[in-house]
């Protein structure tokens, strides 16, 4: 088809090069991209086509005229100049137009300074046409030989330049871009992951997720049930499927996407962290049942959650839905501003307070005080929050004739181990099941850095059966081998305080 174009535009007048060209952008329509045609046509281009043409143009090259006659050079140098400061200036302007930084504007330049095919294409036509000949027979051509000359060494260095400029700008602009793409996703998102165990606490934690929409865009949710393998049966199957459902339908009326997940793991808490650690989820929302709630706050797979990610927890007991609330009080434990995740848990209970519309009521010091408002004051609508003087955690159970019915209580402590931490916290979970089982409330634990070595140590708190088998294996072994010790034929008959000959010393070694 490219040499019957060729052909046919010779017969029609026109350069050969120029049918071969048209030909191409026909066919460039019903050959695609990415096919096994389209990958041959690349392979015979390159190897065979576009080699061949070079060194055809290469042959043209008087090398001995282009420096015996300096015509060439100073063509090349005009051509050279022209091309290279036209598109540093196009791409100046096309960096003020739209923004860009410096190295896309010598991107822009780079890839568009590079002269090749289409200027060695009109010279070479050029050059092929000849207007007639001098006296001397040889033939005057419409571009002269030396334009030839000039347009091949301007294609030479044109090329090379673009080639380092290009390599230079592709690399910042990937390191930036690889930058940019880490801190978005350890930092500008934020990832909401609801964890649901019975039916009837659905739609509160679903209400607390979508009042923490923090920025423009709603953070991305996701809604988790863990089906323990020994509890798995088809009526759990059918209970997480209703709970998924009735999730999305909530969040729906809100314009709002949940995804959910069922995951199937050997316990609660390992399928919660994995999912933490595979979605990167920046704050996890945990219910309390009532029924819960009577045994413990905070249970084992709570605490083992607690104890093995960094995240911000959020334990949420509501006895009432989140539209009847009337105020929000928060309590805030000393030191909690020098927790790394204060500015995010501050973020997320204002914004609780203004999606909700409830007045907020802090308790703290003056310290984490001028720290909220360093928080609060510079956004675009700051909140009127009232703060009374708390510092003592001794008086913990006076707030329980402060509070109201309809208050949310919000209790923000911290883990074991950590700067705000203190021996008085521990007695909360304790203190909020017993006096404050009636309110709503939500035990707020920050984000803390932790090691990872402490995810490590859930494989040996929580063993599997297989482990559970082969340790009983070990021991009965052992068992058996002691027993079987003591009815050897060549075991001691006298007094067991007598002293042993080498063979019960060597098997007795063997045993330990």
């Amino acid at each position: 088809m490219v040499f019957l174009g060729g052909f046919l535009a010779e017969v029609a007048g026109i350069e050969a090069i120029v049918g071969a060209f048209l030909t191409g952008l026909v066919l460039n329509k019903f050959i695609p991209h990415n096919s096994a045609l389209m990958n041959r046509i690349g392979f015979v281009g390159n190897a065979i086509f576009i080699p061949f043409f070079l060194v055809g143009v290469g042959m043209l090259v008087n090398v001995k005229e282009l420096f015996s006659n300096l015509g060439g050079l100073k063509v090349g140098a005009v051509m050279i100049a022209v091309v290279i400061l036209g598109k540093i200036g196009a791409a100046w302007l096309t960096q003020k137009s739209f923004k860009l930084s410096r190295d896309q504007r010598r991107m822009i330049g780079g890839l568009s300074m590079a002269q090749a095919a289409a200027t060695l294409a009109t010279v070479l036509v050029g050059y092929n046409v000849i207007l007639g000949e001098a006296p001397d027979g040889t033939p005057i051509r419409l571009i002269s030989e030396d334009i030839l000359n000039g347009s091949i060494l301007t294609i030479l260095v044109t090329c090379t330049v673009s080639s380092l400029i290009v390599e230079k700008a592709s690399k910042n602009i990937a390191e930036a871009d690889a930058s940019a793409t880490t801190e978005e996703t350890n930092v500008d998102k934020d990832k909401v992951l609801i964890c649901f165990d019975e039916p009837d606490t659905v739609s509160d934690l679903v209400d607390l997720s979508l009042m923490m929409n923090t920025r423009k865009e709603a953070p991305e949710r996701f809604a988790l049930h863990v089906v323990e393998e020994q509890n798995d049966d088809e009526s759990k199957r059918k209970e997480s499927e209703k709970m998924m459902k009735t999730a999305l339908e909530q969040a729906a009326g809100s314009d709002t996407i949940i995804t959910p997940i069922i995951r199937y793991d050997q316990s609660v808490s390992k399928g919660i962290l994995y999912t933490i650690k595979e979605h990167l989820i920046t704050d996890i929302i945990i219910g309390v049942t009532q029924s819960g709630s009577k045994k413990s706050l905070i249970g084992v797979t709570t605490d083992q959650i607690l104890s093995h990610t960094e995240q911000t927890v959020f334990v949420h007991h509501s006895v009432q839905p989140f539209n009847t609330l009337g105020r929000i009080v928060v309590v805030v434990n000393k030191h909690a501003e020098w927790e790394e995740g204060f500015n995010h848990w501050v973020i997320k209970v204002l914004t609780i307070s203004k999606e909700s519309g409830l007045p907020l009521v802090i308790y703290c010091n003056p310290a984490i005080k001028d720290a909220v408002e360093a928080i609060n004051q510079p956004s675009s609508k700051p909140l009127t929050i009232t703060y009374e003087n708390w510092e003592d955690w001794d008086d913990f159970l006076i707030l329980s004739r402060e509070l109201q019915t309809n208050d949310l209580f919000i209790v923000v402590i911290s883990r074991p181990g950590y700067s705000s931490y203190h021996a008085k916290l521990a007695k909360t979970s304790y203190y909020l099941n017993k006096y404050f089982a009636k309110f709503s409330y939500i035990l707020l634990y920050p984000q803390q850095q932790i090691t990872y070595s402490k995810l490590t140590d859930l494989h040996h708190e929580e063993g599997t059966i297989l482990d559970v088998f082969s340790e009983g294996r070990k021991v009965a072994e052992k068992t058996g081998n002691l027993i079987g010790n003591l009815f050897r034929k060549d075991a001691p008959k006298n007094n067991p305080g007598l002293e042993e000959g080498p063979e019960e010393k060597r098997r007795k070694f063997k045993l330990i």
